[in-house]
């Protein structure tokens, strides 16, 4: 399974590059390359380091919000500390810029409007809704053709 071992390897480096040569980019790329393995746990330290790297990165604060509301809702919601964490990530967004209509929909429908920008790992340009899934993750919705 070399495909696993490639994606292990593309973690460490990242998290690596970020430990030598810490700025925000690097721990909130070394974040999401986490996050998009599913290594929820690695994900959260590396943004909380990017939020105390700087206090006012959006991505960083999001990225945060986003991981700890996954582990609230894959822990059947019974974990508090996590749900605490994911309502402040949040907040604390918006203390920075206000003015992010999709946060706060995502938070309180569970679904934001359809959003463009998206890039397929094909290098396609698409556009979805962003959703809590079922087993906790923030997932793709396709609107209708």
């Amino acid at each position: 399974m070399r495909g696993r071992h490639d994606a292990e390897d593309c973690l460490t480096a990242a998290g690596e590059f970020a430990r030598r040569w810490p700025s925000t980019g690097a721990s909130e790329r070394s974040a999401w390359l986490s996050f998009r393995a599913g290594d929820y746990d690695r994900s959260i330290v590396a943004y909380r380091r990017a939020t105390e790297q700087d206090p006012r990165s959006i991505k960083a604060w999001n990225g945060l919000g986003v991981c700890a509301l996954n582990s609230w809702l894959l822990s059947d919601r019974l974990d508090g500390t996590a749900r605490e964490e994911a309502r402040h990530a949040f907040e604390r967004s918006l203390e920075v810029e206000s003015a992010q209509p999709q946060v706060e929909k995502l938070l309180q429908d569970g679904r934001t409007e359809a959003l463009s920008g998206f890039v397929s790992k094909a290098g396609k340009n698409f556009t979805a809704h962003l959703v809590l899934g079922q087993r906790g993750k923030v997932e793709f919705e396709f609107p209708d053709r």
